[in-house]
C-alpha cells in the first residue's frame, strides 16, 4: 500500500502541474486578448509564461527518477545536485529574462 499511495500522490501532483501549465497557456491568450497563444506571439508575457512552463516540467520528471519516485537514480548526491541544478536554472533564467 505504501507504493500505491506514493504513486497516487505523484499522479495527483502531476495532474495539478498539468492544470497549472494549461492555465498558464490560457493566461497568454487572455493577456493578449486572443492575439497570442502558446505557439504564436512575441510579447514578454508570453515568453516568461513559456519559460516558466519549460523550466518547471523537469521537476516532476526528476522526482519520478529519484528514490522517492521510481527509484531509477539511487545515489543521493546525484539526486540532490539534480534538485540544485533544476532550481538554479528555473529561477535564474526567469530572473535574467526579466
Amino acid at each position: 500500500t505504501g507504493d500505491a499511495l506514493r504513486f497516487g500522490w505523484y499522479g495527483f501532483g502531476l495532474c495539478l502541474a498539468s492544470i497549472m501549465f494549461y492555465h498558464n497557456i490560457l493566461q497568454i491568450r487572455e493577456n493578449s486578448e486572443g492575439e497570442e497563444g502558446a505557439f504564436v506571439g512575441d510579447s514578454d508575457f508570453r515568453k516568461l509564461s513559456l519559460l516558466l512552463i519549460l523550466t518547471w516540467i523537469p521537476f516532476p520528471l526528476w522526482f519520478s527518477l529519484s528514490i522517492e519516485g521510481f527509484g531509477v537514480i539511487k545515489d543521493t548526491l546525484i539526486i540532490e545536485m539534480g534538485w540544485v541544478i533544476l532550481n538554479i536554472v528555473s529561477k535564474f533564467t526567469f530572473i535574467i529574462w526579466m
